[in-house]
């Protein structure tokens, strides 16, 4: 629908899960299958994310490493920040879980600003035997941006003349000079008039 945008909860992400591991109808096609674990996230099709903004989502399925996932992506890997967030329903039951990840490329280990919210549910596969098993079978899904880094700017006076000080006469402040220090030696230098803001 023209003007519209895919901006699911959280809850309704594990509802999604809960049927395509169903095998039940979906209530839209907006999450497409892919494998994000085989490329690199800016490798990732982009056509799958019309009408979603800078986010993508898909349905995959974890690779293993012995009985844990494997996060091997392309020429890097998804490393978690944090502990698994819980997501409850309606009545407080505890109906999925959700973890954050961060993409580092292996050479170097270099942090990108590429961040992922895996859902999963804990059940997904009646049939699989064994606690780990039932943990690893199935789909889950990937919320996959690219987080926009903001200039940082000065949050007070004493900030920008601290940075005037620094930058501006090229003078060496020591690790014990405080910017109250700093605002200081400025005032003498204006007032005598050997430095102008």
């Amino acid at each position: 629908m023209m003007g519209s945008r895919f901006c699911p909860t959280d809850g309704e992400l594990i509802r999604y899960l809960w049927l395509k591991n169903s095998g039940l109808l979906l209530p839209s096609d907006q999450i497409k299958e892919c494998n994000v674990y085989a490329c690199n996230p800016d490798q990732l099709p982009r056509e799958f994310n019309y009408g979603m903004g800078n986010e993508l989502y898909f349905f995959t399925k974890r690779g293993r490493k012995y009985f844990r996932p494997s996060r091997t992506a392309g020429d890097g890997f998804w490393k978690a920040t944090g502990a698994e967030q819980v997501i409850q329903g309606s009545n407080k039951s505890i109906i999925g879980l959700k973890k954050n990840l961060v993409f580092h490329y292996k050479e170097n280990n270099i942090k990108t600003n590429w961040q992922m919210h895996e859902y999963r549910i804990e059940k997904t596969d009646g049939a699989s035997i064994g606690k780990e098993s039932l943990k690893m079978d199935g789909f889950v899904i990937c919320r996959i941006y690219e987080q926009k880094i903001k200039a940082s700017k000065p949050d007070t006076l004493e900030d920008d003349l601290f940075n005037i000080f620094y930058f501006d006469t090229h003078a060496p402040i020591s690790s014990s000079q405080s910017a109250g220090d700093a605002i200081d030696v400025i005032a003498a230098r204006i007032c005598n008039g050997s430095m102008r803001l």
